[in-house]
């Protein structure tokens, strides 16, 4: 029987209504699914800050979140001395040219967790170069590059005096570099820097032999670890006192890997020292686990212990004018570091290196270039081939980069 018009349009009604109910009933589900997936992350994200508490120690460069695993591995890579010259700032005049310089080996740099160096001059401005004082371009360039940690604690931390030392921190910072070496006298800021690498809390310190015979202020504004407290005279007299105190301070902080970043030695100099020998012994029994070597300008010994404990005399000059035997060539440094997530045991499971040379031809702006790359660049004729006679000086520096790792 058909439906008269009254009944149509109470029939249309109830649909409407049933349509509405339906719907309202859909918005609900739909809203109680979102504040149940809100509820889940924050529980997950509290319960991820509960499980890895932020540490007051680590700073704020370069933060990783570490992976899902049982075994966290990371790769840290360090080079030696950039040496700020008349040849070395007027090779380039932009932050591109500088990175034209250090193309060959960036990658090398870029691609580990963590890259650190010795960077050797003041940032004072102008005049640049023989003046000890960097140009801001090769800072960003440096930082373009890969590099992340700076020792500043070295013969010129304070060439310029104080002022000198408090701009080139300043200028350091602002260029997203980690300064290493160096603090405020402000009775808070400290005498080493904790950061986070995937998950692997690092501790890095860095001291100096000493200033180039200038003295530091006790109560200046900033201050710098010095290995010595005979650092204006005749480096004998290692500072136990101070170096243990830093090491306590250190350990308190609990991190997983611990490096100290030495500028040691004596330049243009193969020994090694009795004091170096001391300061050696000195940091390992107070839980250094890696020590990286600067200022003699030469490649010197690298060993790897049975307790895992790593040690790199010297670095050589990664950037310098290399106008002298022995420090024209050099190495980019990798460690492999392993932490277990389950122990909390963090070790150095094994190095490698890739030797470098600094390319210094007249008329041509310096280069930094992998030692066996070049060779067989040159040897296959490549059009971009270093000189004859700068391919004669690398086959003799491969030799002698591999005969210095090994202590010979």
């Amino acid at each position: 029987m058909a439906l008269d018009p009254e009944q149509f349009r109470q029939k249309r009604i109830q649909r409407q209504a049933q349509r509405q109910a339906a719907q309202k009933r859909l918005q609900m589900r739909l809203l109680l699914a979102f504040f149940a997936l809100v509820g889940c992350a924050v529980i997950i994200l509290l319960a991820t800050r509960s499980a890895s508490p932020s540490q007051p120690g680590d700073a704020g460069a370069p933060a990783q979140t570490a992976p899902a695993g049982e075994i966290t591995t990371i790769r840290i890579a360090a080079v030696g001395d950039v040496n700020i010259t008349d040849r070395v700032v007027n090779s380039a005049t932009s932050v591109q040219e500088y990175n034209n310089m250090l193309m060959d080996v960036s990658h090398l740099l870029a691609d580990p967790h963590l890259t650190l160096m010795n960077l050797e001059g003041v940032v004072s401005g102008p005049p640049y170069g023989g003046s000890r004082s960097t140009p801001p371009e090769l800072l960003q360039a440096l930082k373009k590059a890969g590099v992340d940690g700076v020792q500043l604690a070295n013969s010129y931390t304070i060439h310029g005096g104080i002022s000198s030392l408090a701009t080139t921190v300043a200028a350091v910072e602002a260029h997203g570099l980690l300064p290493l070496g160096t603090y405020k006298n402000d009775g808070k800021d400290k005498p080493y820097t904790i950061i986070n690498v995937q998950g692997v809390r690092v501790a890095l310190i860095a001291f100096t032999k000493g200033t180039v015979g200038m003295g530091m202020l006790s109560n200046g504004r900033y201050g710098t670890n010095i290995l010595y407290t005979d650092y204006d005279t005749t480096y004998q007299k290692v500072d136990t006192e101070r170096i243990n105190r830093i090491l306590s301070d250190v350990r308190s902080e609990k991190p997983d890997l611990t490096i100290a970043m030495l500028h040691w030695g004596s330049e243009f100099n193969d020994n090694i020292s009795t004091s170096q020998k001391k300061i050696r012994t000195l940091l390992e029994e107070g839980g250094v686990d890696a020590i990286l070597g600067t200022h003699s300008h030469y490649v010197q010994k690298m060993e790897l212990d049975a307790q895992g404990r790593f040690i790199a005399y010297s670095l050589g000059d990664f950037l310098g004018d290399g106008t002298r035997a022995g420090s024209e060539y050099s190495v980019i440094l990798n460690l492999t570091v392993e932490k277990n997530n389950k122990t909390g045991n963090t070790v150095i499971k094994s190095f490698d290196y890739v030797p470098t040379f600094i390319v210094n031809e007249e008329n041509q702006p310096l280069r930094v270039l992998r030692l066996k790359e070049a060779m067989a660049a040159y040897e296959a004729g490549h059009i971009d081939r270093v000189s004859q006679t700068t391919y004669e000086a690398m086959k003799y520096a491969l030799t002698r980069v591999e005969a210095r790792v090994a202590g010979k």
